[in-house]
C-alpha cells in the first residue's frame, strides 16, 4: 500500500536582525544599475542566437550541397544543372550558355533566401514544367544549403 504524505518545511528568520535588501544603502540604485546594462546585453545575446538559427550551418549547407547537388551542378561551371557562383539575386533561367527548360526561363523568379526555399522544397509545384526532379524535405537542410549558397560568389568561385 502507498502512503501519501504531506511535509511542509518551516523556516524562521529572525528579520530583526537583517534589514531587507531594499533598505539598504544603495542597493535600489545598484539594481537599476544592474537592470540598464543587462537588459542591452541579453538583448543582443538573444539576438545573436535568433540571427545564427535563421541564417543556417554554411559547413553543413556545403556538406549537403556536395552530396545532394554536386550530381548535377557546379559552382562555376555548367553541368546538368545550371552553375551556382552569383545565384543570389540572379533571375531564374538566366545564364546565357545554359538551356534552361521553357518553364524555368519564363519564370519570374529572382533568387532569395524565400524563392529558393519554396523551390527546394518543391521544384515542380513552384515551376511546373521545369525539369529538376530533385527536393530537399527538410527545412533545417534547405536553410543550410541556402546558408552555403549565399557564401558563393564568382570571389569564391574555383578559377
Amino acid at each position: 500500500m502507498a502512503a501519501f504524505f504531506t511535509f511542509t518545511p518551516s523556516v524562521t528568520v529572525a528579520t530583526s536582525t537583517l534589514p531587507a535588501l531594499s533598505q539598504r544603502p544603495g542597493f535600489v540604485a545598484w539594481l537599476k544599475n544592474l537592470a540598464v546594462w543587462l537588459l542591452p546585453i541579453s538583448m543582443l545575446i538573444m539576438g545573436a542566437d535568433a540571427l545564427a538559427a535563421s541564417a543556417g550551418d554554411v559547413q553543413q549547407g556545403q556538406a549537403l550541397y556536395e552530396a545532394r547537388c554536386f550530381g548535377c551542378h557546379s559552382v562555376d561551371a555548367n553541368r546538368i544543372g545550371p552553375k551556382h557562383a552569383n545565384l543570389i539575386g540572379r533571375k531564374a533561367g538566366s545564364i546565357s550558355d545554359f538551356e534552361y527548360s521553357p518553364a524555368l526561363r519564363g519564370a519570374k523568379i529572382v533568387w532569395n533566401e524565400k524563392t529558393l526555399d519554396r523551390w527546394l522544397q518543391d521544384p515542380e509545384s513552384y515551376v511546373p514544367g521545369q525539369q529538376m526532379d530533385v527536393s530537399v524535405s527538410k527545412a533545417e537542410d534547405r536553410k543550410n544549403l541556402i546558408a552555403y549558397l549565399k557564401t558563393l560568389s564568382t570571389k569564391t568561385a574555383k578559377k
